[in-house]
């Protein structure tokens, strides 16, 4: 496997623009703050990561289009159309017929299926507002990217929980491979809306204001009390590394191996048991010459919940034991503390490990040391007051979903410097 990145996009509670996300990612601020745009006085939890910043959709998507759009389509057809800008796609002539979508979203349209459902058991099937229907459809926004862009090659949409966006790199990284497609956009993210909101809080899966102890994000903390949702959107353009390399075009990084695997788990539970994939690592580490002991640093699916961060720490550990650096564990960067937990919010991570790489730091946690009081000594955080200095040209992602799927994907980049986070 050897797919490069050379265009990229994001929309995101830390920055709209690749230079705003990169800095703030490296300079350790966190995106979670209260929530501004419905009402959660009647629930427990009241703190998300929102996306707050105003987008200029007009900048890419005609006036007539966009009221057509619901607020995921409008932010994964930006996403896409800037990451297809960012890699001059239409400037070297790719025919449209050898351009492939794939869009990740775990929770898809919710705020369509919202508006067309309320409005069906308010008014009966007669009362029901047509114009939220097309956008109840999962691969609505792909089939919008593709209009968009000219896209008329495969065109799929993957919808595998909190490991969305992972899956669908794999597949845009397989139809690269297997030369159906010249380039593959994936664009992949979620909208939160009040509904998804209410019902994470009442099922009790966020972290709640509880004996004057305010809502945090703190993965590996003794003290997590669980996840606080985010949402963004991101996107990148994905074209065989060789074919980059002999245009000379930039690339900004390379997904060049993929692991898999998954464990008997509720679709409520995190997978508890790490062997399933360090297995499957293992065999990734034989396909691809993966050595993990070159990693810059681990970039971990730890979201503050008792089971996964317990998970988690025991993959690193063994992969640090694997290594030869028991001794001196590798750097963890713990990325959801910033932006939350969200479906498909994967390639918003991946993005700003790449953002760290180029800085040669480890994406900082959003508080102090001191304030972390970690459970397991032998993971290595990255602090916002002393973020790690790293070397190194590749990171190693983790993933995982409620319900027991994992993924973990191994990324390098010869030359981080030329990210390309101009603006």
């Amino acid at each position: 496997m050897n797919a490069a990145l050379t265009g990229w996009s994001v929309l995101s509670p830390l920055g709209t623009t690749r230079k705003e996300f990169a800095h703030n990612v490296c300079a350790g601020r966190s995106a979670i703050a209260p929530v501004e745009n419905f009402e959660t006085s009647a629930l427990d939890s009241h703190c998300a990561a929102q996306l707050r910043a105003a987008i200029d959709y007009k900048r890419y998507i005609p006036a007539g289009h966009l009221r057509r759009m619901d607020g995921l389509s409008r932010l994964m057809v930006y996403a896409a159309c800037e990451a297809f800008d960012h890699a001059g796609v239409a400037a070297r002539g790719i025919p449209p017929d050898r351009r492939a979508v794939v869009v990740a979203s775990g929770m898809n349209h919710t705020e369509s299926i919202e508006q067309f459902y309320q409005s069906l058991l308010q008014e009966g099937p007669e009362g029901a507002n047509p114009i939220h229907f097309p956008a109840t459809i999962p691969n609505c926004a792909g089939g919008l990217i593709a209009i968009e862009l000219e896209c008329r090659g495969p065109n799929l949409t993957v919808t595998q929980k909190e490991t969305s966006a992972e899956a669908a790199l794999v597949l845009a990284a397989d139809l690269l491979a297997s030369r159906e497609a010249d380039m593959v956009l994936v664009a992949a993210g979620e909208a939160l809306t009040p509904v998804v909101f209410d019902g994470l809080s009442r099922v009790r899966a966020l972290c709640r204001q509880e004996r004057g102890r305010p809502e945090v994000m703190r993965p590996f903390s003794r003290g997590r009390r669980g996840f606080i949702v985010g949402e963004g959107v991101a996107a990148v353009v994905l074209e065989p590394a060789d074919k980059a390399e002999s245009d000379g075009r930039p690339i900004f990084g390379r997904l060049c191996g993929a692991a898999e695997a998954c464990q008997n788990a509720s679709p409520m539970k995190y997978p508890a048991d790490p062997q399933p994939l360090l297995r499957a690592i293992e065999a990734m580490t034989l396909e691809c010459g993966f050595d993990s002991a070159s990693a810059a640093f681990i970039s971990s699916a730890a979201n503050a919940t008792q089971t996964l961060d317990a998970c988690e720490a025991q993959i690193i550990r063994e992969i640090n034991k694997r290594a030869g650096r028991s001794g001196n564990p590798l750097p963890v960067a713990a990325i959801k503390a910033a932006v939350g937990e969200f479906c498909a919010g994967g390639l918003t991570r991946i993005l700003a490990a790449l953002a760290g790489l180029q800085a040669s730091v480890c994406p900082p946690l959003p508080y102090g040391a001191a304030d972390a009081d970690c459970e397991f000594e032998d993971v290595q955080l990255s602090f916002c007051s002393a973020p790690a200095a790293v070397e190194g040209t590749g990171f190693l992602h983790l993933a995982a979903a409620a319900g027991g799927h994992q993924m973990a994907l191994w990324f390098r980049s010869e030359k981080p410097e030329i990210m390309g986070i101009e603006n």
